[in-house]
């Protein structure tokens, strides 16, 4: 059995039984964003996902997006996510320019997940893929190094029933409003896992490295060269990779060790991660020698995603 291209173990195939089709089922994730940066969205309604950027200036640097190629063929994408737009526009953020010298608020759909399953991109369990956006240093403030902070969070569509007193007609409005459950915010940060670098040309080979396990990295620009993009050659372009994994399990069997000195798709770090906030991987506390409890739990936990949020948010700003 195959998903978004992985060949499953028979203990992946045993978790995903009743976790993959619930998620499923409650609906595709949006991804939207709200107070600062960069965000990725996505109605839940799409056949197909996109993202969202948000990005704020800050003294020394300017940060840029690049909207070539921003929408695919036949997709609706925020368009379609009323809603949300009018939510946004009431921020006055922009979904035209790609400098936050034009602009301090920008907000931009970008293609999410690199695999398909049925030949669609979603924001599910098993997907993964990359963020892309750049760094420009203002004149007479260059910088070796800039400070990021990246966050997650969410939306929720919610509904106001009315009824006219004289009609008796009952009308139904959606507003777009944050997600402030925090068992929903803190699983967020062990479901969807974040990484500053990655090797491998296909996912069976995947190595994450770097991964953002305080909500902050930092980018040395003395380290790296302003790239070749057109219009952009005085800028730095970052990627960030993202995965959620599909089980527990993916997780568990696939961390990396120093002894033995052991190289698989995760960092070590994330089994420290894991070790110490359980909370992000399990919306309970569970017995430490309970590898079925967790595997159940950790689905439990994606299904808790699935029920409380509309539209996914990560959000990037400088410090």
């Amino acid at each position: 059995m195959k998903l978004f291209g992985k060949e499953l173990s028979a203990k992946q195939k045993k978790e995903l039984i009743s976790q993959f089709l619930a998620v499923v089922l409650t609906g595709i994730f949006a991804i939207t964003l709200a107070a600062i940066s960069f965000a990725w969205f996505s109605s839940n309604r799409a056949v197909r996902q996109s993202g969202m950027n948000i990005i704020v200036s800050t003294e020394s640097i300017d940060l840029l997006v690049d909207r070539n190629d921003e929408y695919e063929s036949g997709y609706d994408g925020i368009t379609g996510a009323t809603s949300l737009q009018s939510a946004l526009t009431n921020d006055d953020y922009s979904l035209t320019y790609t400098s936050t010298s034009d602009s301090s608020h920008l907000a931009q759909e970008l293609r999410l997940a690199e695999a398909t399953y049925e030949n669609k991109r979603f924001l599910m369990p098993g997907a993964y893929g990359t963020l892309t956006f750049y760094i420009r240093p203002k004149l007479g403030h260059e910088t070796d190094s800039v400070r990021l902070t990246l966050t997650l969070g969410g939306y929720k569509d919610e509904y106001v029933e009315e009824t006219n007193e004289q009609t008796g007609v009952t009308t139904s409005t959606k507003t777009v409003v944050p997600v402030t459950s925090a068992r929903i915010l803190a699983l967020l940060k062990g479901h969807i896992l974040f990484f500053t670098g990655r090797t491998g040309a296909s996912f069976n080979s995947f190595v994450y490295t770097g991964q953002i396990t305080d909500g902050s990295f930092t980018y040395d620009m003395s380290e790296h060269s302003t790239c070749s993009d057109p219009g952009k050659t005085d800028c730095y372009k970052i990627m960030l990779y993202w995965e959620w994994p599909l089980t527990y399990a993916d997780i568990e069997e696939n961390i990396s060790t120093s002894s033995p000195a052991v190289t698989k798709r995760f960092p070590e770090a994330t089994g420290t991660y894991l070790a110490e906030h359980p909370t992000y991987f399990f919306p309970f506390n569970l017995p430490e020698n309970d590898p079925d409890g967790k595997s159940n739990s950790y689905n439990d936990g994606d299904q808790t995603i699935g029920d409380g949020v509309n539209y996914f948010v990560a959000y990037l700003s400088a410090m």
